[in-house]
């Protein structure tokens, strides 16, 4: 199990970056996620030889649902995970990385109210305290920062609607977990977004393809750190862990990307960023023990 929270840890690292490398990319949001996912997908359609992640064996086979709604689930995962990545790249580019990452990180109320009402995932006192915790020491580390105003509503907006659409999200891939491999999940999500995007992107009058080193070394970093390993590795943890303690994982993100800022910026860690980010350390700690009780029980 804790192999399973340093999954999480490691896909929160590669998420943190993305804000950062999709502010400096040469090129508009919506050409910066295409490239990412083109990259991607052609690493993931790379062969890996026999290593191959085995289904779940826990469902029977009348449990199993049909192959056209396991492939009609891959379909609409994968379409809100695009408008989730067109959601989050451009509230960006409209309202300030502060801003973007606060409004984000309300995801796991959303998954944690999913999952209690479909998915009967039960919440504990602990559990509801870490949520509350945690979710408090987001507010007190980017709440500082955080820019009100009629000019950061439309970022706002897509910022907020991308943390619901992550949350249904995360909630319909717990799911298809019972059944696919991480690794065809991935591939199907990445291949569908590069097709859902080729009209947005051959409809703009922006450039497409960075014109220096540093600009594709930008979409080649977040194509492998993000999309890869980030994204990746998120959906791999969630066949053994809840979609609460997954979506929880996702709060330790702003934390460390303060730290990257402090370490690589050099931007000043104040002490809201501390506070905050030792409260969501613990809260996330909460119900991490919450979620492993919840699980020892099941067992039991």
């Amino acid at each position: 199990m804790l192999g399973s929270y340093g999954i999480l840890l490691v896909s929160a690292a590669g998420v943190a970056v993305a804000p950062i490398l999709v502010r400096i990319s040469e090129v508009d949001p919506t050409a910066t996620l295409w490239l990412r996912m083109c990259i991607a997908l052609v690493i993931l359609l790379v062969p890996l030889g026999s290593s191959r992640e085995q289904p779940s064996s826990e469902p029977t086979d009348q449990e199993r649902p049909r192959p056209a709604a396991i492939r009609l689930g891959i379909v609409l995962t994968g379409l809100l995970f695009c408008c989730d990545m067109f959601a989050n790249h451009w509230a960006v580019r409209f309202t300030s990385v502060a801003n973007c990452m606060l409004l984000v990180n309300l995801t796991p109320v959303f998954v944690i109210a999913i999952a209690y009402v479909f998915l009967r995932e039960r919440q504990s006192m602990i559990g509801v305290a870490g949520v509350v915790v945690a979710v408090g020491g987001a507010l007190v580390l980017i709440g500082a920062s955080y820019t009100g105003g009629r000019d950061h509503l439309v970022g706002d907006g897509l910022a907020l609607s991308s943390a619901l659409i992550y949350a249904l999200y995360m909630i319909m891939t717990k799911g298809l977990r019972r059944w696919v491999s991480a690794r065809r999940i991935l591939k199907w999500h990445t291949g569908l977004s590069c097709l859902f995007l080729i009209p947005l992107v051959a409809g703009s009058h922006s450039q497409v393809f960075p014109v220096t080193g540093q600009g594709w070394a930008i979409v080649i970093g977040l194509a492998v750190i993000t999309q890869l390993i980030g994204h990746g590795l998120m959906t791999y943890a969630m066949k053994r862990l809840s979609a609460g303690i997954a979506s929880m994982s996702t709060l330790v993100i702003p934390v460390l990307s303060s730290a990257m800022a402090w370490a690589f910026l050099g931007e000043r860690i104040e002490l809201h960023h501390l506070v905050g980010g030792l409260l969501v350390l613990v809260g996330v700690a909460l119900y991490a023990l919450h979620d492993r009780r919840a699980r020892s029980g099941k067992a039991a």
